[in-house]
């Protein structure tokens, strides 16, 4: 096994700086996945291994589900609330009188 020694490794102290995060963040990513090297008790991230690992885990900006209105449960899109076309207020008073 060649060991590629031109490679410049971060610390956990560096790659939380790096990102903004803290130092127990950046372990309890190493624990969920994050790529590392062991070397003699000392934990070694690659700067292209963080990259790659935090565009897989980044979340979108963008809502997860979209709910059309067929999928929704009884009621949440109901004629009442949205209403096809506008009613004019005289109508709506006449119909609230007793």
């Amino acid at each position: 096994m060649k060991i590629e020694t031109d490679k410049t490794y971060l610390t956990i102290r560096d790659t939380a700086a790096l990102v903004g995060v803290t130092t127990r963040t950046v372990a309890k990513w190493l624990t969920t996945g994050l790529p590392h090297v062991k070397l003699g008790g000392l934990i070694r991230i690659l700067p292209e291994d963080l990259r790659s690992w935090i565009l897989l885990h980044r979340k979108s900006s963008l809502p997860a589900i979209r709910v059309h209105p067929s999928s929704a449960p009884m009621g949440v899109f109901s004629a009442e609330k949205f209403p096809k076309r506008r009613v004019p207020a005289q109508k709506i008073s006449q119909g609230l009188s007793v």
